[in-house]
């Protein structure tokens, strides 16, 4: 019985190999010179302009109950107050504890995490760089942990330099 139930596990192992790796998300860079940023994602993002405002947004479901989100906001005049504005309403609504600073390759941001009124776990993280105000947030169920997914997509997130924007 041992001798077949290897020869079996040899003649299985392809098989499942194969399935596993069709299964699993293709993680790729993708690059957006026009608002500055790359980020790594298991598939495309859809990706829409909104009409009343000068932003795009990038949306990715990597699960059924796992939705990330990049906006990309240009035309801000000064992206210390901005981001400083906010911070500011931030707190107000959701009390500073929910308020983390971050710094990404030296720039200056800030994170939150909060409950949301449907259900779920709310996490962002705010940078404003070059005239353009970023906000990369994710959610998922609430009585979930934060999912690894969520945290590999939010730290591959990074600002491009002037010299790479078009």
């Amino acid at each position: 019985m041992n001798k077949f139930a290897s020869i079996l596990v040899v003649l299985l192992a392809p098989s499942v190999l194969a399935v596993a790796q069709a299964a699993s998300p293709a993680w790729k860079e993708y690059v957006y010179p026009t608002d500055g940023f790359a980020i790594t994602l298991p598939s495309p993002p859809s990706v829409w302009k909104d009409p009343d405002h000068p932003n795009t947004q990038y949306t990715v479901h990597p699960s059924s109950d796992v939705v990330v989100n990049l906006s990309a906001a240009g035309d801000v005049e000064d992206c210390p107050a901005q981001l400083g504005s906010w911070k500011q309403g931030m707190r107000a609504r959701w009390g500073p504890s929910s308020l983390k600073e971050v710094s990404l390759a030296g720039h200056a941001g800030f994170e939150c995490e909060h409950k949301g009124q449907q259900g779920d776990e709310i996490y962002g993280r705010f940078f404003c760089e070059n005239g353009t105000l970023y906000t990369v947030a994710a959610s998922w169920p609430v009585d979930n942990p934060k999912p690894p997914v969520v945290t590999r997509i939010v730290e591959s997130f990074r600002i491009l330099g002037p010299a790479s924007r078009k």
